[in-house]
């Protein structure tokens, strides 16, 4: 019976390999990966004993599938001799996995082998499984193209018993046969992965040609064992296996010390494979101060000396710069008697804390020599995006104030606050007026400068107030325009005398007819002044 090869290009794997310190079984390369208040971060290499070493015969490259051009079932095994094991040091270390690179579709059944090279103990007992001291779970959806890996179980006479954990060691005084029966694929796409050799002849290409017997302890029996190239010359291949070995399979846990105190217990988040050899942990908040770090590890053998120390001086940052938005300096605002239920917004941009603690707000308004203040906290209450948004009544503003007359200077600041440092709003503080139609000495005030007020409220709906401002007499036009410049409606188009004036649109055209929500532009025409500002209407 000769086999069947079906070329695919693909160049995968390493072999991994461990150079054994003084001390095994110590954690490596100690790192801080965060240093703050609110959080340290360690980061660490699993030690040398208890990572994962693969032998194989496999050069590294497997490059095709190999299988019966008949479909029937064989077994694929690479071999290593107890000389070779001596010589690279295997002695004792515990067998634990396999891997196999899957070029197409099959089932694999993972089984290991141990023969003393005397008498009939020579080559596995592939039938009734002798001489087997490992076996696994039947892999029968491999993935394709690629690794694939299966735990081992010590072989107590069902093939596929999960019950006990792998506890073989490698005896150099026997040979070790590790690999897989192979069945249930469809020709020409042959399964097993090979490398483009030179082979390892004897070693890393033994196969052995099977046939079904329920009779058996494998359901199969042998034809005989030989090497690939005996079964066809020109197939100078090896199997696409390796044998994963561990010095000692009994990691438990990893102990974390602070200043020679254990504060924490990880259990282990890798398996030791070339693929996963770097553990880590988040602290949490630790206090202020200066603080050092190792790593211990836990196993049968009690605990491992320290790992490298490293250190971190934990030291809080203050809130981060920020400014205010709304208002903007120089605002007026003006209300009726009917109006100071209404409210005023108060926006500035949210301060970012370096260690990503949630801050207090407190805003601070003043009138003259009188203050009041409240403090917010850093949520969703307060967030909209990056910025932070309250609204106070004017009526609270009235009493909290003392505003009895006009016109009405207002200063307002925002400190943010971690709870250890402060930090002031950019520019210390802004100013904005109020204006009350209301009180009697409002008549004898009058602005200053020309200006066009905020549309209050804004975002709206169903109406708004704009509020202009003229120090002298002027001929104003207030008017207001969609986005792509269209004429909506007229306002104001008259002159008037000094003084703080309002009007109030009620979201209609020209036509009074209710227009559609979106952006408007109003703009305030007052002799040479213009000046044009943004409101949304919504529906």
């Amino acid at each position: 019976m000769k086999f069947k090869n079906f070329f695919v290009s693909i160049i995968l794997f390493k072999t991994f390999q461990i150079s054994f310190g003084q001390d095994m079984y110590a954690p490596l390369n100690l790192e801080i990966t965060d240093s703050s208040l609110v959080n340290i971060g360690l980061s660490w290499e699993t030690p040398e004993a208890f990572r994962i070493q693969s032998i194989t015969h496999l050069n590294g490259t497997p490059f095709t599938g190999v299988g019966n051009s008949d479909n029937s079932p064989v077994a694929y095994f690479q071999r290593f001799s107890g000389q070779m094991l001596s010589a690279d040091q295997e002695h004792g270390k515990t067998i634990k996995s396999l891997r196999f690179y899957a070029f197409y579709q099959g089932s694999f059944q993972p089984l290991v082998f141990m023969t003393s090279g005397t008498a009939s103990d020579t080559v596995p007992d592939i039938a009734n499984l002798s001489n087997c001291v490992l076996s696994g779970p039947k892999i029968t959806t491999p993935n394709t193209f690629a690794w694939n890996d299966v735990n081992l179980f010590n072989y107590n006479g069902m093939i596929e018993d999960t019950s006990e954990v792998s506890t073989i060691t490698i005896d150099t005084t026997m040979d070790v046969w590790f690999g897989f029966i192979i069945s249930e694929y469809v020709a020409p796409q042959f399964p097993m992965g090979v490398d483009n050799g030179p082979a390892i002849d004897g070693y890393g290409n033994m196969l052995s040609i099977l046939g079904t017997n329920n009779n058996t302890n494998s359901g199969y029996f042998s034809f005989g064992w030989m090497t690939l190239i005996e079964n066809n010359s020109d197939l100078t291949f090896n199997w696409g296996i390796e044998l994963n070995l561990i010095s000692n399979n009994s990691l438990s846990s990893y102990k974390v010390y602070e200043n020679s105190v254990e504060i924490s217990t990880i259990t282990p988040g890798c398996d030791g494979s070339e693929y996963c050899t770097s553990e880590s942990t988040d602290l949490g908040p630790r206090p202020q101060g200066f603080h050092e770090y190792y790593i211990t590890s836990t196993y049968n053998g009690g605990e491992s000396i320290a790992s490298n120390i490293v250190s971190a001086n934990i030291s809080n940052s203050p809130p981060g710069n920020f400014n205010l938005v709304e208002p903007e300096e120089g605002d007026i605002y003006q209300f009726s008697e009917n109006e100071i239920n209404e409210s005023i917004r108060f926006i500035w941009r949210d301060s970012i804390d370096p260690d990503e603690q949630t801050l207090n707000y407190n805003v601070e308004i003043c009138r003259e020599n009188v203050c009041w203040d409240t403090t917010l906290v850093q949520n969703e209450d307060l967030l909209v995006g990056s910025f932070c948004r309250i609204e106070i009544p004017v009526q609270d503003l009235i009493n909290n104030l003392n505003i009895e007359d006009n016109q009405n200077t207002i200063l307002w600041s925002v400190y943010a606050s971690d709870g250890l440092d402060t930090t002031e709003v950019d520019d210390g503080f802004g100013t904005f007026s109020i204006n009350l139609d209301f009180l009697e000495s409002y008549e004898d005030v009058y602005p200053t400068y020309f200006q066009l007020g905020n549309a209050y409220p804004n975002p709206f709906n169903p109406y708004t107030t704009l509020n202009y401002y003229l120090p002298i007499n002027a001929s104003v036009r207030l008017i207001i325009y969609d986005l792509v410049g269209n004429v909506i409606k007229s306002l104001v188009n008259k002159d008037e005398s000094p003084g703080y004036k309002s009007v109030r649109w009620n979201a209609t055209n020209k036509q009074g007819q209710p227009v559609s929500a979106g952006v408007y532009l109003y703009r305030f025409e007052a002799g040479d002044f213009v000046q044009i500002k943004k409101m949304i209407l919504l529906k």
